[in-house]
Parts: structure tokens; sequence; C-alpha cells
């Protein structure tokens, strides 16, 4: 999924949803996943697509204007794991699609994106990638709870809606959900399958799986 810094240029809801309809979804959401055919508009990996948010990330070629020119004379930071190709080939489209934004692309290792010190982590990006999926019974205060005014951990967005967490108090995911969709705290970039993905097999290179994997590992280690 692509994920907003809610505290900086993309912390009005109103700027993020005009990135859903000005970016061209259906295009960079192609670009990470190229096996893919039709718009995602879904975090969970099974059941239908949600109405609203799909109509939400439609190309509308007025909300690319609005968004363009919301962020003249900024410079959002966008950050992705270089060598990735499903990054690479995104961060590629998104500056394609938004050639009026001056994107500061900012990409490092695996190890260093995902470490303590790393942008997701540290909050020095302003939309980056991220791995969450969830199934059909997800934990998402996990990921995006804000409770006294502090993001857990993996809320690497750092958002805190009043509407969310009154959801979780109530223990009414579906209404949870709802709120992150109409917020926009983050944006699905493919619905994921559960392959596994392996790039090296006794010394053989192994293909590449059709979609992002869910699970990785790079080398079998006999035990």
């Amino acid at each position: 999924m692509l994920v907003f810094n809610t505290t900086g240029i993309f912390g009005d809801s109103a700027i993020r949803r005009a990135f859903a309809g000005g970016a061209n979804m259906p295009l960079l959401q192609r670009a990470y996943d190229p096996a893919k055919e039709n718009l995602v508009a879904s975090l969970l990996m099974t059941g239908d697509d949600d109405p609203a948010l799909k109509r939400m990330l439609a190309f509308d070629s007025g909300a690319a204007t609005s968004l363009q020119s919301r962020l003249q004379g900024r410079e959002p930071v966008f950050s992705f794991i270089r060598g990735n190709k499903h990054h690479e080939q995104t961060q590629l489209i998104l500056r394609q699609n938004l050639p009026g934004v001056a994107w500061q692309m900012n990409g490092t290792t695996t190890l260093a994106y995902m470490s303590e010190q790393g942008p997701l982590r540290t909050g020095r990006f302003d939309l980056a990638i991220s791995g969450l999926i969830y199934d059909d019974q997800p934990d998402l205060a996990a990921d995006w709870s804000c409770a006294g005014g502090k993001p857990v951990p993996g809320n690497f967005a750092r958002w805190c809606d009043a509407g969310f967490e009154s959801a979780v108090a109530r223990n009414d995911m579906a209404a949870a959900l709802r709120r992150l969709y109409d917020e926009l705290p983050c944006i699905p970039l493919t619905r994921a399958r559960e392959d596994i993905g392996v790039s090296r097999i006794e010394g053989l290179d192994a293909p590449a799986p059709l979609t992002p994997a869910t699970y990785g590992c790079n080398r079998w280690v006999a035990q």
C-alpha cells in the first residue's frame, strides 16, 4: 500500500483524496503489480472492492490539476526500496503522472528501509510504500490506533482519528475500516495473494512470483 505521513504535507484528508483521484491509481497499481488487471479498492485479501473507495481511486483529471496546484512550491518526499522492481516502477510512474510536482525520491536498501532509523519508523517521508495487507478479520487497531494521541509503532502514517478510535472501542471493525477508506491515510496498491517468494534454491534462480510476495526468503539453508 501507499502510506501518507499525515503529520506533514498530506495532513489534510482533502489533499489525500485529491491524490487518490489525481495520481492515476489504476496506472500506479499496474506499475506495482503488472499481473493485476483491475483497480483494487480494498485493503482485504478476500471479498469485494469497496464501491466508495473505488470511486475515489478512479482517475479524475480535475483532481490531478487540484493536487498539483496544492503541491505547488512544495517538495514531498517519496520513500521506497531501491532495487525492488515493484517499488522502482511505482516511483517512476508517479513522477511521470505528476510532472508538476517536485518530488524528492528517497530510495534506500531493504534493511535500511525497515530499520529503526529507516523512513517508515522515523517519519522521514511524505509518501511511502508499506507491505500491510489484511484478511477478512483484521486487527486494524494494531496498525492504526492512536489511543491517547500517541500512534502505535505500526502506525507509520501517524494518523490519529477520533472516528476510528470510537469504532475500535466498540469493536466495530467494519466502521473502523470505513474510516480508513474515507480518511485515506493509505491507499491499496494490490490485492496480495499468499504466494511464497523464493529467489534462490540450491544455487538455481527461481522465477519471480506473479505478484509481490506475501512471504519471502532469499535462500534455503540446510538444517
